[in-house]
């Protein structure tokens, strides 16, 4: 009975280390396929960073969201009123995580009915060198209340960090679908790939809510399938 009791036990062992092995290498995938974004809002300003984005499809095409790639939010002061304008940036580029920084050639905004928080970036395939770096994948099936989420992306100057949790709940208005999540983001990583257990694309990470530290917001399954769909038509 001890004999079988200490097999069962490392029998289990194994299974929990063969399982934390296997998370390690999806975090790894998703994690190489992220980018750092930054951008400068006239010639002469130095790069700043902005936020997050992920290959998609190929290397030189990489998803983030809107209002990271759209630009600074400006008040001004038009026929006696003080306005909201944004201000787009002068120029926008990536930093894959071996160091190589590309500039984005093309800018593509999701303009449908609904809004989605979401824009493609398309880099020069000639620019874009070093090593296979493997796009990631969207989810077949959207993501249910419970699943546990993950992502990386790039808080302020922190460097590439791991975000995770569990989907919370859904929720929808005038701004859009969004599903919430206990995974803690910070700006800066305002269009990481929200992703499950398999490494699939399930959401992008876009706001928090600052009055409830535990409440974070991902553009849902359904609203980014339907605009990438739109998004990668050339």
């Amino acid at each position: 009975m001890k004999r079988q009791a200490i097999a069962l036990f490392l029998s289990l062992l194994l299974v929990l280390q063969a399982g934390a092995q296997g998370m390690r290498e999806v975090v790894s995938k998703v994690n190489s396929a992220t980018v750092d974004i930054s951008a400068k809002l006239d010639e002469k300003d130095d790069f700043r960073h902005i936020g997050t984005g992920w290959l998609y499809q190929n290397q030189h095409t990489v998803v983030t969201a809107r209002h990271v790639a759209e630009g600074v939010e400006e008040h001004v002061s038009e026929g006696g009123k003080t306005v909201a304008k944004t201000k787009p940036w002068n120029e926008l580029r990536v930093k894959f995580t071996d160091g190589q920084n590309v500039t984005v050639k093309t800018v593509k905004f999701f303009d449908g009915k609904e809004p989605v928080d979401i824009a493609v970036l398309i880099l020069d395939k000639d620019a874009v060198k070093g090593k296979t770096r493997v796009p990631l994948k969207l989810a077949a099936e959207a993501p249910q209340m419970g699943d546990v989420v993950f992502g990386v992306g790039y808080p302020f100057e922190y460097g590439a960090t791991l975000f995770e949790g569990k989907l919370t709940g859904f929720f929808k208005d005038e701004d859009g679908d969004f599903f919430s999540m206990s995974a803690i983001i910070a700006p800066g990583h305002s269009g990481s790939a929200v992703c499950n257990e398999k490494g699939e694309v399930i959401g992008i990470a876009v706001w928090i809510d600052l009055r409830r530290p535990n409440l974070n917001f991902a553009v849902s399954h359904k609203a980014m399938k339907s605009a990438l769909a739109v998004l990668m038509i050339d």
